[in-house]
């Protein structure tokens, strides 16, 4: 039985209007690297389940607004990052309205002592699809999970934010390097990686998800059959803050050019 998600984002794909045509990627060619493509991403937000990793103001990031950049790079591996500082921007964002948040309230494995329950901070997102051993980065990353309306594959993340404490940590799903987390599931709805202002409608959408559950494989042999858990590892150089439940939603989206 396939994940009650599938239902779910399937549905999704509906709401958004999407054309849920089968549209096929080629794999990562030699030569010149792919251009990066620009992203929105949307958090699902809920209070039931209740999300753990979550937006702060409104619920979408858009690529190249003040302090935000989202974007498919050359690996094919989803890159966003809010509000973080630069050079030219010490504060990173005008406010810190767009922020996230990370809720630390369900530890699922024991580690030091956190000096903080929650936290609303700038931060990077690095989102790595795996293979079909499940322990591998997938050739292409999300231009590779562009098959068929369905298709899943099991996937990494990291989250790289400053502290309030002023140190500097990272959240991990990686269940190969950190046994005690787990894998997301990232789900293709449909969509080009080309698609123009005029056609909306027809940009690419995966939606990346960290759930607990039962899991089937769509295509079959795409990815091990899994018993996914919504489990991520906090550590800050060699520090261990232990595992902690961090279920949320965010839905990846091509934007139009």
């Amino acid at each position: 039985m396939r994940h009650k998600s599938m239902a779910i984002v399937l549905g999704l794909a509906g709401s958004l209007g999407l054309v849920l045509a089968p549209l096929t990627a080629g794999p990562a060619g030699k030569g010149p690297s792919p251009p990066d493509v620009p992203l929105q991403i949307t958090f699902r937000n809920s209070a039931d389940p209740l999300d753990r990793i979550m937006s702060v103001g409104s619920a979408t990031y858009t690529d190249g607004e003040p302090g935000v950049r989202a974007f498919i790079d050359s690996n094919g591996w989803v890159n966003f990052g809010t509000c973080l500082p630069t050079k030219g921007n010490k504060s990173g964002c005008p406010s810190p309205e767009r922020f996230v948040f990370l809720d630390y309230r369900s530890q699922a494995a024991a580690g030091m002592p956190l000096p903080f329950q929650t936290e609303t901070v700038p931060a990077n997102f690095v989102v790595s699809p795996h293979d079909s051993s499940g322990t591998s980065h997938l050739a292409g990353g999300f231009r590779s999970i562009m098959n068929l309306p369905g298709e899943t594959r099991l996937s990494g993340m990291k989250v790289n934010y400053p502290g309030s404490d002023a140190t500097s940590y990272t959240l991990r799903f990686s269940p190969k390097m950190y046994p005690e987390s787990s894998h997301l599931l990232v789900t293709y709805l449909g969509g080009s990686l080309t698609c123009s202002t005029s056609n909306p409608d027809t940009c690419a959408v995966w939606v990346v998800e960290a759930i607990a559950g039962a899991f089937t494989p769509n295509p079959p042999g795409s990815c091990p059959t899994d018993e996914l858990q919504d489990i991520a590892k906090l550590v800050s150089g060699t520090m261990d803050f232990g595992a902690y439940n961090m279920p949320f939603q965010m839905v990846v989206s091509v934007l139009p050019r």
